[in-house]
Order: structure tokens, then C-alpha cells, then sequence
């Protein structure tokens, strides 16, 4: 009983810190969309820089503990073991039915098993 209780809120813990990972990526992000101008400000560059050191640190230090990003791309067949489908979308001639068509949030494994499945929509 204490071990599935450990292994619960362990669970729960990496999943907050999956959480995490997406703000910051998201973060990263953005910034492609600030003007040049504004990037070369020192200050500017710098908080950017922070932001994406965090990140590589936070995925370096999950990746230590056994988390790893699920491998997820627009394109790719979708299987319902490690993507959620959030949404269907018409197929094209670059996705065909039943793959994945955009990509909401990546998904996460510990240790091979599923942490949080890839948020994705599907094309019909």
C-alpha cells in the first residue's frame, strides 16, 4: 500500500514538472516572434538565453529520472496507446487518415510507460 502511494504521488509530481517543460517550450517559442531590434537589447537576450538554459536543464534532469518526450510528428500514425486525439481534421496529401495532423502538447514516458499521452488531432 506505502509503495503504491509513493509511486502515485511521484507520478503525479513528474507530471507537474512535464507541465513545466511545456511553459518554458512555449516560452521558447514566442520568442521567434519578438522583432530583431528588440532581441539585441542585452537584457532582452538574456532572459531569453535563461529561459532556454532552464529548459535544457529541466529535460536533462527528467531525462536522469527515466522521462523522456514521446516521439510525435505531424504526419505519423497515430496510435492510441501514446496520443490522445483531441480533434479530428480533414486528411490531406501530405496526412492521411488516421495520422496525426497537428501536434497540441508532446506526450511523455517514465521509464517506457506512458506518463502523459501526446494531445493530438487526427485526420478522418
Amino acid at each position: 500500500m506505502l509503495r503504491s502511494l509513493v509511486g502515485s504521488e511521484m507520478c503525479i509530481r513528474d507530471r507537474d514538472m512535464v507541465e513545466v517543460v511545456d511553459v518554458l517550450e512555449r516560452a521558447v517559442e514566442s520568442f521567434a516572434s519578438v522583432p530583431e531590434d528588440i532581441m539585441q537589447n542585452k537584457k532582452i537576450a538574456s532572459i531569453v538565453t535563461g529561459v532556454k538554459m532552464s529548459e535544457n536543464v529541466l529535460l536533462k534532469n527528467l531525462a536522469r529520472h527515466g522521462i523522456e518526450k514521446v516521439e510525435c510528428e505531424v504526419g505519423s500514425a497515430f496510435d492510441p496507446n501514446v496520443h490522445d486525439a483531441l480533434f479530428k481534421a480533414p486528411a490531406t496529401e501530405k496526412v492521411p487518415s488516421d495520422h496525426i495532423s497537428s501536434v497540441v502538447k508532446p506526450g511523455y514516458k517514465i521509464k517506457g510507460r506512458v506518463l502523459r499521452a501526446a494531445q493530438v488531432g487526427v485526420a478522418e
